[in-house]
């Protein structure tokens, strides 16, 4: 076990270490957990940097910890958020109490967590619009251009001088997601269900229970995705009001790629015109 926290030997960390063995989990098993506040408790240490510690990391699995909620991280773009959707990576809003904890440890090793790609990459476009924003700040300080060249080449693939890496940057930052996504999954399917929203799990605002049932069975045995070409804030408030708790991402950022199931209310033709997306399965929804 290993937990990455803002300081060495802080209160936190020799609680968890105090407590958790008396709930199962001793200090040889596999498990790392992360306080993913650290960059907002004046530490030296940066999340980004400890994101990529751990995805070089083989230690599974991993637990964030944070006094904000999951939802909150997401939209904030913090650097961890799109590691949330991997089947081996969990997330405890704090207090917890540990035989919550416990039982995450458990779902987690079991390998019953399913992983949600889609969900992870549409993140992972507002990590690297995040970094991008970093990056340009830093590139303006002559003693960090080094760095922020290794760095821009390393998450990017981006070379050249100083001035064309801060302009390719300034592309980055103005977010052509579309593109990113497209390339990136080039000849691949995103796994899992992707459901439409205005129209599909909803009329108006009346959530349709027969899909809404159809979805939860997908669930036990794939990912389930909703999407929209709307309001994505509006829409999240919608299916907070309504419980329910799919993650939502844009359609608009999977223009040119190919997913496993769609379900739309739209027919199968307009959906591809509309929305330039491709899919193995397409199910419509009539109204």
């Amino acid at each position: 076990m290993r937990i990455i926290e803002s300081e060495e030997g802080s209160l936190v960390a020799k609680s968890f270490e105090r407590a958790l063995p008396v709930f199962g989990i001793e200090k040889n098993m596999p498990l790392i957990l992360v306080n993913a506040d650290i960059d907002f408790l004046g530490s030296d240490k940066k999340m980004n940097e400890i994101v990529d510690e751990i995805e070089d990391d083989k230690e599974r699995p991993v637990i964030f910890y944070s006094f904000d909620s999951q939802e909150k991280l997401e939209i904030r773009r913090h650097p961890a958020s799109r590691l949330f959707y991997k089947s081996d990576v969990g997330f405890v809003k704090m207090p917890v109490e540990l035989i919550e904890l416990k039982k995450l440890y458990d779902f987690l090793v079991s390998g019953k967590k399913i992983a949600n790609p889609a969900v992870e990459a549409f993140l992972s476009l507002g990590v690297k619009e995040h970094l991008a924003n970093i990056l340009l700040h830093d590139i303006g300080h002559p003693h960090l251009t080094i760095r922020v060249l290794d760095k821009a080449k390393e998450k990017f693939g981006i070379t050249g001088s100083a001035e064309e890496v801060r302009e390719k940057l300034k592309q980055i930052q103005q977010g052509d997601q579309k593109e990113t996504l497209a390339k990136e999954w080039k000849g691949k399917t995103f796994p899992g269900v992707f459901c439409d929203i205005e129209g599909t799990l909803f009329f108006v605002d009346k959530i349709k229970n027969e899909v809404l049932e159809k979805l939860n069975k997908y669930a036990e045995t794939t990912s389930v995705t909703l999407w929209s070409g709307g309001d994505l804030e509006e829409i999240e408030k919608k299916l907070v009001a309504n419980g329910v708790s799919y993650p939502l991402v844009s359609k608009y950022a999977f223009e040119g790629c190919k997913v496993e199931t769609v379900i739309d209310d739209l027919s199968p033709g307009e959906f591809k015109k509309k929305y330039k997306i491709s899919s193995k399965k397409y199910i419509q929804v009539e109204n």
